[in-house]
């Protein structure tokens, strides 16, 4: 839990979420020094029902949590120096393991998942209402996650990555 995944924008979502969608509930997996205020945070906003914080976890066990998800949020703070040049590794992990990452439009987000396709990937404030209905939609929600599989599979290996890092780079950083 770092600066870098975006965890304090996650309470926000949460009690925005739980409004139109009170059957959820998010799992906080790992440690950092940004773990005990998202989890004052979590408390101020009286949503701790909807949180559990499993701290850390050996890496072997990440798959297990990934089974049981159906959605994967992860959210990239809306700072340029937290953005640049961050490729956040567990929307990829949530992919491959067939959970619908639910991502802000930002950075490396925009290019991993396809909106609508993949996952969500959209302005913050429209991903409750979003995620709240695509929860609800078990179609969907279903094709999502076979596409994420598919796009993970296919898309980040490291042939791949090889090949396409440096122009990401680049254009991320608006260079390219």
């Amino acid at each position: 839990v770092s600066r870098f995944t975006g965890c304090d924008l996650i309470p926000g979502f949460a009690q925005d979420l739980v409004r139109l969608h009170e059957n959820v509930l998010f799992v906080i997996v790992g440690t950092g020094p940004y773990l005990e205020p998202m989890i004052a945070e979590v408390r101020k906003r009286s949503l701790g029902e909807y949180f559990h914080f499993a701290g850390s976890v050996r890496h072997e066990d990440v798959p297990g949590y990934l089974k049981l998800a159906k959605i994967g949020v992860s959210f990239l703070p809306n700072r340029r120096d937290a953005v640049l040049g961050v490729f956040p590794m567990k929307i990829p992990e949530y992919m491959a393991m067939g959970c619908v990452p639910v991502v802000n439009a930002l950075g490396e987000n925009r290019w991993i998942v396809e909106d609508s396709v993949t996952g969500l990937c959209d302005l913050p404030e429209n991903l409750p209402k979003r995620t709240a209905d695509l929860l609800r939609e078990a179609g969907t929600l279903a094709r999502m996650s076979k596409e994420a599989r598919r796009s993970a599979q296919k898309r980040f290996d490291w042939q791949y990555q090889a090949e396409n890092i440096e122009s990401r780079w680049l254009k991320g950083a608006g260079l390219a």
